[in-house]
């Protein structure tokens, strides 16, 4: 008697979450982070989230937003999960992602004087803990990691540092007031 042995062989095609590299960096704290898988007909999905990411909705679909602000700053392999199932066959492909969490900048900002009377100048510098960011000012008129202001009303200057590699932001806020001396009295 001869056995006949049947070999079924699924092709599932070439899987990719939709991400910019096969690392997925993120910003500390971020609160929605779109992943998604382009739609295969007969196919489900189903998503998995390790390290303290939480999905905000349903694990299922095409496409998760998931909350990574309880993860610490650091790497994690295989962070993302995707199971795709054919619904015909019940075989599965499984697609991973690794994430990795970036600190965001750390500011000091720094005035030479936070008054000062009308006409004086004052010295601004930012420094931060990441290096390669970049900065913009309010006021516009600041350049780079600092110059000099002469302001003529009491300003707020601000600056936004912003990382290489996720583009990560950071904000500081200081402010300079400008002393008002009165006419000296007359004899």
């Amino acid at each position: 008697m001869k056995a006949v042995i049947r070999l079924f062989i699924l092709f599932v095609p070439f899987l990719t979450i939709n991400a910019q590299n096969d690392v997925d960096f993120l910003c500390f704290g971020s609160q929605s982070e779109i992943y998604s898988i382009s739609s295969t007909p007969g196919m489900s999905y189903s998503w998995t989230v390790n390290y303290g990411g939480v999905i905000n909705g349903l694990n299922t679909g095409t496409t998760i937003d998931v909350d990574w602000s309880a993860t610490a700053v650091g790497n994690y392999v295989n962070a993302i999960e995707l199971t795709v199932t054919d619904n015909a066959t019940n075989c599965s492909a499984q697609v991973l992602l690794d994430v990795e969490i970036i600190e965001n900048p750390v500011l000091t900002l720094s005035l030479s004087q936070n008054e000062i009377c009308i006409g004086e100048t004052v010295n601004v510098s930012v420094s931060s803990t990441n290096p390669g960011d970049t900065y913009s000012w309010t006021p516009n008129t600041i350049n780079g990691n600092g110059g000099q202001l002469t302001p003529v009303a009491n300003t707020n200057v601000t600056v936004v540092a912003t990382g290489p590699i996720a583009g990560c932001t950071t904000t500081a806020t200081d402010a300079i007031c400008l002393l008002y001396t009165s006419p000296s009295p007359r004899d």
